[in-house]
């Protein structure tokens, strides 16, 4: 089992944009909804 301690600098920057893009999908999908569903909740008002 020699299994390297090193990270990678490719996977950290590899799981911090698949934090970023996870966290942000409800925001993003919240904004589009009232051109879905009238009178539907946003953010941006």
């Amino acid at each position: 089992m020699n299994r390297p301690r090193r990270v990678t600098w490719r996977r950290v920057a590899t799981i911090a944009v698949v934090v970023a893009c996870v966290g942000y999908a409800p925001i993003a999908i919240t904004e589009l909804w009232p051109y879905a569903h009238p009178g539907a909740p946003a953010f941006g008002e």
